[in-house]
């Protein structure tokens, strides 16, 4: 998955990173959401993929979007 993630931010389809990542394990939608939490306009997409990773990691998700 984490080559898969690569290629979709090489290529600009962030929006396609959200849907895969949430096909993907916890490992992948954290990596998906440490990408995405650094582009501007796509706080709220981490924000998702932190929550659905792990319900303890939504204080992460809400930091993260309070942060921008």
């Amino acid at each position: 998955m984490v080559n898969l993630a690569l290629a979709v931010q090489e290529n600009g389809l962030t929006d396609k990173l959200v849907s895969l990542a949430l096909l993907g394990c916890t490992e992948d939608m954290v990596y998906a959401a440490q990408y995405l939490e650094k582009l501007p306009g796509n706080e709220h997409h981490a924000m998702i993929l932190y929550h659905k990773a792990c319900r303890s990691t939504l204080s992460t998700a809400l930091l993260c979007y309070c942060s921008y």
